[in-house]
């Protein structure tokens, strides 16, 4: 029998071990997200894209509060609508990134472009593609 019990609960112990520092600030105020977030908060985080206007930052706002350590709700949305600091869509974007890619430790954002590639002591291919037609040739 496959117990996935036993799998998640030694994923989830392993995430919080590599997540050892889980916290930010937002507004002067230090907040904690969870090193394995619910269904729900990513359902909400994942689902945004039917989603319009102020949904979308309800969704997000949501999604965010339950990738939260319980009981920073009422703090984390008083540094959100601080009109002497406000806090931007792409404000909330960056704090979702940062979050998801620490959760699933991968990059959010496309990787840098690698290098030139090789040395330029080897002889370039001669082949000839199998896109390329030769006159008077059959397809």
């Amino acid at each position: 029998m496959k117990d996935f019990d036993q799998d998640i609960q030694e994923r989830h112990s392993r995430r919080e071990q590599e997540i050892a520092d889980r916290t930010f600030k937002l507004n002067g105020k230090l907040f904690t997200y969870r090193a394995n977030p619910s269904y729900t908060a990513l359902e909400r985080l994942a689902s945004t894209s039917d989603a319009q206007g102020a949904e979308v930052i309800r969704m997000w706002e949501d999604g965010l509060l339950d990738l939260l350590d319980d009981g920073q709700e009422d703090e984390f949305l008083a540094a959100l609508r601080d009109p002497k600091q406000p806090v931007t869509i792409e404000d909330l974007n960056q704090i979702i990134s940062w979050i998801t890619e620490a959760q699933t430790t991968r990059p959010t954002s496309p990787p840098s472009p690698s290098g030139p590639g090789g040395n330029g002591t080897q002889t370039p291919s001669t082949d000839v593609s199998s896109s390329v037609l030769v006159e008077g040739s059959a397809i």
